[in-house]
């Protein structure tokens, strides 16, 4: 990859994107694009084009144009095989093996089966040059599972329309909160902190949340309360009636 290429992919990159339409919540955006670039351009066991071709398969499934345009320009400008563009059919095989996974966790991922994932993997035990490492295959399935939620993000924010306007006003109803951030380098992890500026929607979102989680404590409590109460009075029935047995053995033995 060329280091004007490189230094391109820095202006052009989806963060772009993600800024300019969820820039209004960092505490959303900034790990958004993290665990993106982690996931696209970092050090992984599949290459640059392969993670944008399973990227752009991903994509497809939704029919999301705007990150699909987007994959193919990238795809092209790493050296990726135009070939592979004009269908799956053209891509090699190991790549259209995936087709399956990919329309299940695009459409019904609670049906995939470990049998999915052993068909796949099992075949790199016969040293088969179209089978996927276990790492590879991970990768692959992080890869389509992140861009199939960006579909739904793109579609609901509108990619490639207007972006939505954060003035000075805006931002001065913003308030200052601090996070933690773990982060991991060769010699182990460590924690930061960090000040993050919290939209007044991302606070009600997280009060509610709260509310939620404080009426589902409350009900949990009800519901374990009733459980003892119930239990306890059919063991006060239980021990009532073997009183009554008792009683009525007793009254049979006198007479």
């Amino acid at each position: 990859m060329s280091n004007k290429y490189r230094q391109q992919q820095k202006e052009d990159y989806l963060e772009k994107t993600f800024t300019e339409y969820i820039g209004c919540h960092p505490t959303y955006t900034i790990p958004l694009i993290r665990a993106h670039n982690f996931i696209m351009r970092d050090i992984g066991p599949i290459n640059s084009a392969v993670r944008y071709y399973v990227a752009i398969m991903a994509a497809s499934r939704h029919r999301c144009s705007y990150l699909v345009h987007f994959l193919r320009r990238e795809f092209l400008a790493i050296g990726g095989d135009a070939d592979w563009l004009k269908g799956l059919e053209y891509a090699p095989i190991k790549l259209q093996s995936l087709n399956t996974i990919n329309k299940i966790l695009a459409h019904q991922p609670w049906l995939l089966k470990t049998t999915h994932i052993q068909l796949l993997f099992g075949q790199s035990l016969t040293k088969n040059i179209n089978s996927w490492t276990l790492p590879e295959l991970t990768h692959a399935i992080i890869i389509m599972a992140h861009f199939h939620s960006l579909c739904s993000l793109a579609f609901g924010c509108r990619f490639g329309y207007e972006p939505p306007e954060c003035n000075g006003e805006e931002d001065g109803e913003y308030e200052e909160i601090e996070i933690e951030e773990l982060r991991f380098d060769g010699d182990g992890s460590s924690t930061i902190k960090k000040i993050v500026k919290r939209s007044p929607a991302s606070r009600l979102i997280v009060e509610r949340c709260r509310q939620l989680e404080q009426e589902d404590a409350n009900l949990a409590k009800i519901m374990n309360s009733f459980t003892m109460a119930t239990a306890a009075s059919g063991a006060g029935k239980r021990k009532h009636k073997y009183h009554n047995n008792n009683n009525n053995k007793s009254s049979s033995t006198t007479s």
